[in-house]
């Protein structure tokens, strides 16, 4: 069971609201003393995808997670045409700016997920 479970709110570019399902795991496995942060596209507004280092940035803030303990996990859900996928995310940190950027995704199976997050998703 997550120690977190919200929808995430904010407004993206163009100022249209736009959300995602956030899930908060501590970390287990290799990712124990982690925070693992799923995060499922709602298909409401911009995409996890675009938006991942937005994302990523206003939910360690507002969760009071360190940069150094996130383990940031994509997930999209099975659509009539699309198999379920997850990827994790990790991102340059801008020091200036306080804030991810500059994304990189690397797939994993549900199976790895399940593991880092230490419980059958």
């Amino acid at each position: 069971m997550p120690i977190k479970e919200f929808t995430h709110n904010w407004k993206d570019w163009k100022n249209i609201d736009c959300s995602c399902r956030v899930r908060i795991f501590a970390g287990a496995g290799e990712q124990t003393g982690k925070t693992v942060v799923i995060t499922t596209d709602t298909n409401h507004g911009n995409s996890v995808t675009n938006q991942a280092e937005h994302i990523a940035t206003d939910v360690i803030r507002r969760q009071n997670i360190h940069r150094l303990d996130l383990v940031f996990i994509e997930h999209y859900e099975k659509q009539a045409v699309f198999e379920e996928t997850y990827d994790l995310v990790n991102f340059k940190w801008n020091t200036r700016e306080k804030r991810f950027e500059q994304p990189n995704w690397k797939h994993l199976t549900k199976e790895d997920v399940e593991k880092m997050a230490g419980e059958v998703l």
